[in-house]
């Protein structure tokens, strides 16, 4: 093996581990979205069975409050959604069919090894966007279940004074 030979797959290897490493971060993401959704969808059927099936029984305010935790916890579970949809997810590899171009075969082994870690580099920087949203997502979810409670709570009341 060349020196050339030899950079090359040390560029390689370093790009395809950075790959995986993003991926995992994704998939780390994805993991947490949904023991916030296992976590959302019994305190929001809660919710709604008692606004739906003894409204006033202690009072507007708690009824009011049911409702509007109720509707905050449907649009965490939206955000939710939208976090672990599928995106376009990059894993490193690549597809025989797009190595079997005659381009392939004319180049050196350690150009074909640089330009397969500048596509990682492609898809390393999708997935980090990728990431990055995810990440952003589930900050807005935690945030309204921190605070949500205290908001609708307050917003039940402001409207109990008003009817």
């Amino acid at each position: 093996m060349n020196e050339d030979q030899g950079k090359s797959e040390f560029v390689y290897q370093q790009a395809k581990l950075r790959l995986d490493a993003s991926t995992e971060a994704a998939e780390t993401l994805e993991k947490k979205a949904f023991t916030l959704i296992s976590l959302i969808i019994p305190l929001m059927n809660i919710l709604l069975g008692y606004a739906i099936v003894a409204p006033k029984v202690l009072g507007e305010v708690v009824w009011f409050f049911s409702w509007l935790y109720a509707l905050t916890l449907a649009g965490c579970l939206g955000i939710l959604a939208y976090s672990i949809s599928p995106w376009d997810w990059n894993a490193s590899g690549n597809d025989p069919d797009s190595l079997h171009e005659s381009e392939v075969y004319g180049q050196s082994l350690p150009n074909l090894i640089l330009g397969e870690a500048l596509t990682y580099q492609s898809r390393i920087n999708k997935n980090q966007q990728n990431v990055e949203n995810k990440g952003i997502a589930l900050q807005r979810v935690i945030y309204t279940l921190a605070f949500g409670p205290l908001v609708s709570l307050a917003v039940a009341w402001g409207l109990s004074l008003l009817f």
